[in-house]
């Protein structure tokens, strides 16, 4: 990686970490504590400003997005090992901008569709109705800002990685090193929550609109049938977008892991849309306990190892072992309080 392009995604996360854990922190205290006033509004604002990803999970706010403070202390560990390792150690970062671009285009989506289709009329007065379009203007703009920013990033920190390689014994061929099946769950797992929280986005901004239009939910939007259906879409977009541009989702960055074609190439459409397809047979996910899952043999895809830096993955457990204790104190405290 160049030097320049070190210092930059070094400073720039650092900062953007500190910013998110900072207005998590201070945003919860001014909820709680909050007085009427114009002070306060600029601070909101100004905390809402520093605010570089949104990852929202449910359908009830609450004081504290405990999901954001946890990606920013992601991101916080993930520029310190990025610094310590000379810009190898890309695992946490590359998680938390792939999440954040990601994040931000449903936002960027759900920002539309809310002033469009499930636009909700409010009897306010003209000068709050223009501040209130203001607002809207600069969020969405800011939010294009942050999907380019995530990007530019994710695609600085894709120069120069190289697949881990191997030769064996007695042999002059190169082989790739393909990713275990524990990395695999840890794949699955992690993409599949940050799938199932865009669809709760989506969903929420509906719900939230047929409630204050009508009081109640249609049977339609909590229909089973129709819940899956958009799990689909939203599987498809999501795996597109990422092995297309990147080789990777957010789940293969936290391994080193990315997806190739048997020539070791990028996949193109066409195979990204093959191999999401065969994800969808059923009892496919069964098929990893034999040699090869259905998606990567029927597609001839591969999930392969790229080359590991000189942080100990350790570091790395530590670092969601403390998010998580965080998750579950948090949980435990709305549980208390509702009880």
């Amino acid at each position: 990686m160049e030097k320049n392009y070190f210092k930059l995604i070094f400073v720039v996360s650092l900062v953007i970490s500190v910013m998110g854990i900072f207005s998590e922190i201070f945003d919860y205290f001014n909820f709680t504590n909050y007085k009427p006033g114009t002070i306060n509004m600029i601070i909101q604002y100004f905390l809402w400003i520093f605010r570089v990803i949104y990852v929202y999970i449910g359908f009830e706010r609450s004081s504290l997005n405990v999901y954001n403070l946890i990606f920013y202390i992601l991101l916080f560990f993930g520029s310190i090992f990025f610094y310590i390792s000379k810009g190898k150690e890309l695992r946490l970062i590359r998680f938390f901008y792939s999440v954040s671009v990601i994040s931000n285009i449903f936002l960027l989506l759900q920002l539309i569709l809310g002033n469009t289709v499930f636009k909700k009329d409010f009897n306010i007065d003209a000068e709050f109705q223009t501040m209130m379009y203001i607002h809207k203007i600069i969020g969405f703009l800011l939010t294009i800002f942050d999907v380019a920013l995530g990007y530019k990033l994710l695609k600085f920190m894709g120069l120069g990685t190289e697949l881990d390689t191997f030769k064996k014994q007695n042999s002059d061929i190169i082989n790739v090193t393909e990713t275990p099946k524990i990395d695999r769950f840890i794949h699955l797992f992690f993409d599949t929550m940050i799938m199932v929280s865009l669809m709760f986005g989506i969903f929420g901004l509906m719900i939230n609109y047929y409630r204050y239009q009508t009081n109640r939910i249609p049977d339609w939007l909590i229909n089973r049938f129709v819940i899956t259906i958009f799990f689909v879409i939203i599987r498809f977009t999501y795996y597109t977008f990422f092995e297309r541009i990147f080789g990777a989702t957010p789940g293969k960055f936290l391994t080193n892991s990315r997806v190739i074609t048997l020539k070791s190439e990028i996949l193109d459409t066409v195979n990204i849309f093959e191999r999401t397809f065969y994800r969808h047979i059923p009892f496919e996910a069964f098929s990893f306990f034999g040699k090869k899952g259905w998606h990567d043999s029927f597609s001839e895809t591969y999930v392969v190892k790229e080359k590991s830096s000189n942080v100990k993955s350790s570091y790395i457990i530590w670092a969601f072992i403390l998010c998580l204790a965080i998750l579950c104190f948090y949980l435990y405290e709305i549980f208390i309080d509702k009880s």
